[in-house]
């Protein structure tokens, strides 16, 4: 958004939706920010998304992606995702022919997917963010970063009565513990729908919703090469902004 607009407009890329998906769904930077269009499920009965190997996060035509299995996980798309126009974001990127959800964060070599996310939209992001609310840093001067939502979200179970074993699976962590181990297979005896949609109320359950003041906007975006360049949330000092010439100085 401009603000200051007359007529207010939003622009929909990585920056719009990256920061609400993790908030949503506990994924982390790199597996939301190299997510395929194929690896989000809009025609399933329960809309989700599938963390895997994928072309975004590998080389030269190579995939790459989840070092360890329990990674490998899908996860449905929250309610408000879904109201805010997240499938129809979708199949405006289908639609443009892109195999990358986020073509933007996919253009160079150097830097891609959560690492270009960062560099481009987060960090401008998080400056506009320390301008104008107390933020809390550790004792190293460090202060909260893209992780810090998914400890968010993890924290919101740390109460009692949480099945430790959805908590798990949703996180993408180790499950601990014989039963959960071996002979928990939910998915196999159940299906998948059935599955999807416990998770999806479990979240619910736990975790507050955020963004239920949000109106939805029609699908826009930008040339791509312009998408998720959010830029300096303060002012730029011109020569006439600081009083005295510089070669008076």
């Amino acid at each position: 958004m401009k603000a200051g607009s007359v007529t207010p407009k939003v622009w929909h890329d990585a920056a719009y939706w990256a920061p609400l998906i993790w908030y949503y769904t506990h994924a982390c930077r790199g597996e939301i920010c190299s997510l395929e269009v194929a690896d989000v499920f809009v025609d399933h009965p329960v809309p989700h998304i599938f963390i895997r190997e994928n072309f975004p996060r590998g080389r030269d035509g190579e995939k790459a992606g989840e070092k360890r299995i329990v990674r490998r996980r899908k996860l449905p798309l929250h309610g408000e995702i879904i109201r805010l126009g997240f499938l129809e974001y979708v199949a405006a990127i289908k639609a443009e022919g892109h195999i990358a959800l986020f073509p933007e964060l996919d253009l160079f070599d150097s830097k891609r997917g959560g690492t270009q996310f960062y560099d481009r939209a987060w960090r401008h992001m998080v400056q506009w963010i320390t301008d104008r609310m107390d933020v809390e840093v550790n004792e190293k001067g460090k202060g909260p970063d893209i992780h810090s939502i998914r400890a968010l979200s993890s924290s919101f179970y740390e109460v009692d009565g949480v099945n430790e074993i959805m908590r798990a699976d949703i996180m993408g962590h180790a499950r601990s513990g014989t039963n959960a181990k071996h002979y928990s297979k939910r998915i196999k005896t159940e299906g998948l729908e059935v599955v999807l949609r416990e998770h999806l109320e479990f979240i619910g359950r736990y975790v507050p919703t955020i963004t239920s003041h949000l109106a939805p906007s029609p699908i826009r975006l930008l040339p791509i090469e312009e998408r998720s360049r959010v830029g300096s949330g303060r002012h730029r000092r011109i020569r006439s902004d600081l009083g005295v010439p510089k070669n008076v100085r």
